[in-house]
C-alpha cells in the first residue's frame, strides 16, 4: 500500500478515536442526553452514563431534575423512566450514593401514577435500608385516602436523609 494511503487511514483512526474518547466525557454524554429529541437517542446516551457505574450517577440525577420541570411531555416520561430504571440497576449492584436521596424524594412525590412509583421506592429502600411497607401490595391496593400514609413513609426517608447528611 502506497504511503499516503497509509497516512490517511492512520489519520481517519486517529480522529475515531479523539471522537469516541469525546463521547464518553460525562459532560458530553449529558448535554447529549439532555438534548436528546427521541427516546432512541436519549437511551443510547444513558447506557453510556450507566456505565460510568458511580460516575454516571450524577448524569442521570440531573436529567431527573430536568424532566421533572418538563414533565409533562412524553420525551420527558421516558427519561424519568430510563433513569430511574438504571439508577435501580445500579443500585441493585450496591453502586448508589447518598446524595441521590433528595432527588428520589422530588421524583417520588411528584410522579403522578402510584405503580410508577415502585422503582423509586425501592432505590431509595436500598440506599437507605429503611423498609416503610412502600411496596406493590402497597401500591395496588393504593386509594386517595391512604394519602397520609404514603406521606408518613415518605417522610421516613426524608428523616434518615437528614440524619445521614448531618
Amino acid at each position: 500500500m502506497e504511503p499516503k494511503y497509509i497516512a490517511r487511514i492512520l489519520l481517519l483512526i486517529v480522529f475515531a478515536t479523539i471522537l469516541i474518547g469525546c463521547e464518553r466525557r460525562p459532560e458530553i454524554i449529558l448535554d447529549r442526553m439532555l438534548q436528546a429529541e427521541n427516546l432512541e437517542e436519549f437511551n443510547r446516551y444513558a447506557e453510556r452514563a450507566r456505565a460510568l457505574e458511580q460516575d454516571g450517577i450524577p448524569l442521570l440525577l440531573a436529567v431527573l431534575e430536568d424532566s421533572l420541570t418538563t414533565r409533562y411531555s412524553l420525551l420527558s416520561y421516558g427519561k424519568t423512566n430510563t433513569c430511574l430504571m438504571h439508577l435501580h440497576e445500579l443500585a441493585s449492584e450496591g453502586i448508589y450514593t447518598v446524595e441521590e436521596v433528595p432527588t428520589l424524594l422530588r421524583v417520588i412525590n411528584e410522579q403522578i401514577a402510584i405503580m410508577d412509583t415502585l422503582v423509586t421506592a425501592e432505590i431509595l429502600e436500598m440506599i437507605t435500608g429503611v423498609d416503610v411497607g412502600y411496596d406493590e401490595e402497597f401500591a395496588t391496593s393504593y386509594a386517595p385516602s391512604d394519602n397520609a400514609k404514603r406521606e408518613r413513609m415518605i417522610t421516613d426517608w426524608e428523616r434518615w436523609y437528614e440524619a445521614a447528611s448531618k
